[in-house]
C-alpha cells in the first residue's frame, strides 16, 4: 500500500490526469521503485509530465501566438484524452475574455484573471465567438479519437 504526500498525488494528478489506466501504471510503477521516501523529485523522475499546461498554452493563444500554439501542442505529442481536456479549457478560457466586464467587476482580480484582462485587449468579441466554436469542433473530433483533429493542428500549426 502507497502512503504518498498530498503533493505527489496532486503531482500524479496534474501528470496523468483522469485517465485511470495511466495513474494505475504510475502507481505501480512508484510502488516498485520508491523506497520508504516520498520525493516529489524522485516522483518526476519516474514518472514524467506529460499533460499539456493548459494556463501557459491559453495564455499563447489568447496573445494571438497561434502559430506558437499548434507548434507547442504537436511538439508535445500528448495524449487525445489531454488534447481534449485542452479544447473544452479554452472554451471556458475564451468565455472568461467574452465576460470580461464581469472580472472587472471584482474588487481584487487574481493574477489568471489579470491575464484574462489584458488579452482581452486584442480581441472582439465575433473573434472570440469564432474560436469557441472552433475549439468546440477540436474537443468533438478529439472526442472521436478521429485522424481529422490531429491534421487541423498541424495544418494551423503552418499558418
Amino acid at each position: 500500500s502507497l502512503n504518498l504526500k498530498s503533493e505527489i498525488k496532486n503531482y500524479l494528478l496534474e501528470a496523468k490526469g483522469s485517465d485511470v489506466a495511466d495513474l494505475y501504471q504510475a502507481l505501480s510503477i512508484l510502488q516498485a521503485n520508491l523506497e520508504s521516501s516520498n520525493d516529489l523529485e524522485e516522483v518526476k523522475k519516474l514518472i514524467p509530465n506529460e499533460h499539456v499546461d493548459v494556463f501557459s498554452l491559453a495564455q499563447i493563444f489568447t496573445q494571438k501566438k497561434n502559430k506558437l500554439f499548434f507548434n507547442e501542442l504537436i511538439k508535445k505529442e500528448s495524449s487525445v484524452e489531454s488534447l481534449r481536456y485542452l479544447f473544452s479549457f479554452m472554451q471556458g478560457h475564451l468565455l472568461k475574455l467574452l465576460k470580461s466586464d464581469e472580472i472587472l467587476a471584482k474588487a481584487k482580480p487574481n493574477l489568471y484573471e489579470k491575464q484574462i484582462l489584458e488579452a482581452k485587449r486584442l480581441w472582439n468579441d465575433q473573434e472570440i465567438s469564432q474560436q469557441i466554436l472552433f475549439f468546440a469542433r477540436l474537443e468533438v473530433e478529439a472526442k472521436k479519437r478521429s485522424q481529422t483533429m490531429l491534421h487541423y493542428l498541424r495544418l494551423y500549426a503552418l499558418k
